[in-house]
């Protein structure tokens, strides 16, 4: 119960100090950051693949990663 009216004072003053634009335009920037960052994981996690089972590929699957220029898997 005390968390809980400390974490609704937190807002109260968040919402009293700060103007609704900037928690806005702060919530948006937070996003936007989480989602590259989880982008940049996935995409890290698809190359990490790609190198480590690259003998395991077939022979088509290969010539489709050179021809794309990916010549160092």
């Amino acid at each position: 119960m005390l968390l809980k009216k400390k974490s609704n004072r937190a807002m109260e003053l968040l919402v009293v100090t700060v103007s609704p634009r900037t928690l806005i335009v702060g919530k948006v920037l937070a996003l936007s950051v989480g989602v590259l960052i989880q982008m940049g994981l996935i995409i890290g996690g698809l190359f990490a693949g790609l190198k480590i089972n690259s003998s395991k590929y077939s022979d088509n699957l290969k010539h489709i990663i050179e021809k794309y220029g990916f010549k160092k898997f």
